[in-house]
């Protein structure tokens, strides 16, 4: 009650406090609304204090403005006393919080169900006799690493890692070089009709089921078809395009079959680069291709890894355009991994060798992603 008397009401006042206060540490809240003015001027030192919510916080001398935030509460650094970590408070106090990890689970569950666990099937199954048909479909055994022995011997396999090697890097090329030629050309001051024309064609392309773009180019690059006539006044005939070029013709297939998703993947790039670093740039005297080479494709390298990736694993992968327009022949010319391993799985019914050239077309393509990543440096 004494205190009470001594002490008039304010709420900011500089006071006289102790010269090395507990800094965010609340003085408790007294009953009437005033400071402990006259208890606070017997103990020296230049300082402020501040109502907060459930007390007092003294600031350090100098200070503009006190902390309003009592010890432990939000924008404090230091745990509440006596009590526990607010959430999302663990980690800046070096304590474990569960919290986090539980958030994960499903996921993570998801990921092992979908991801790892077919993987894991096909490991297994590759390491064993198991077939299709005939006894050892119901009855099959462990035999270790023979299938992949078997498949690293094959000439035919690596004919087939040939032509995977040729089709992918050509039509990787050729997807990202015409999507990002697109999205320059919608990006630039072409009339609007022109550029709604182009994007539709090419997004009418790419939404089309792949058996029947693998049709239309059947029809198309055959013997009696329209490419084989357009170029009859100066080939004079044989133009059996399927015969004579059946891998140029599969990878420029699948260029028109894909290009649409790389351009509406730089199209949202370029949609976000900064403004000002372009407009700098051109009046810095930069002229178009200087403001392409050197300021904008700089910027488009994660645009551009991401767009790397998905389409490499995509053409990779590729078995029903490449399987109607020809099959993977004539012979094995345009015969790939993914078309190989239908052929040894599916129609010669030796299910742990195909599965086993299953397993090394999952190992390249977490070799190129890795590559990938390492080589452009893209933040995953």
């Amino acid at each position: 009650m004494v205190i009470q008397f001594l002490c008039p009401a304010l709420t900011w006042d500089t006071v006289k406090v102790p010269r090395k206060p507990v800094l965010g540490r609340p003085w408790p809240a007294p009953l009437w609304s005033g400071v402990p003015r006259a208890l606070a001027s017997r103990l020296g030192g230049e300082g402020r204090v501040a109502r907060t919510g459930n007390g007092w916080t003294i600031s350090p001398p100098n200070a503009t403005k006190p902390s309003s935030a009592p010890m432990g509460g939000p924008g404090s650094g230091d745990p509440p006393e006596g009590g526990r970590p607010r959430l999302g408070q663990a980690r800046r106090w070096g304590r474990f919080s569960w919290s986090n990890p539980l958030l994960l689970l499903p996921a993570t569950g998801l990921l092992l169900v979908f991801l790892f666990g077919p993987i894991v099937q096909a490991i297994r199954v590759a390491t064993t006799n198991e077939a299709l048909t005939g006894p050892q479909a119901v009855h099959f055994g462990f035999v270790g690493l023979t299938n992949f022995t078997q498949l690293f011997a094959d000439p035919d396999f690596h004919s087939a890692l040939m032509v995977s090697a040729e089709y992918v890097s050509g039509s990787v090329v050729g997807i990202t070089a015409m999507g990002l030629l697109l999205a320059y050309l919608m990006r630039s001051g072409v009339h609007p009709l022109l550029v709604r024309l182009i994007s539709g064609i090419v997004i009418v392309a790419w939404v089309v089921p792949e058996i029947v773009a693998g049709f239309i180019w059947l029809a198309f690059g055959g013997s009696n078809g329209t490419l084989a006539l357009i170029l009859q006044p100066m080939t004079g005939g044989g133009n059996d395009w399927l015969v004579r070029a059946p891998l140029v013709l599969v990878s420029v297939a699948t260029i028109w079959a894909t290009t649409a998703f790389s351009m509406l993947v730089f199209t949202a790039g370029l949609h976000g680069l900064p403004e000002e670093v372009l407009e700098a740039a051109t009046m810095d005297g930069a002229t178009l291709w200087q403001r392409i080479l050197r300021v904008e494709l700089p910027m488009l390298k994660s645009t551009l890894g991401t767009n790397l990736i998905l389409v490499t694993l995509s053409v990779l992968t590729d078995f029903t355009l490449i399987y109607t327009i020809t099959g993977g022949g004539p012979g094995t010319a345009t015969t790939t991994l993914p078309l190989y391993i239908f052929q040894q799985a599916i129609t010669i019914t030796v299910l742990g060798y195909g599965t086993a050239a299953a397993v090394v077309l999952i190992a390249v393509a977490a070799v190129v992603s890795v590559l990938y990543v390492t080589i452009l440096r893209i933040e995953v």
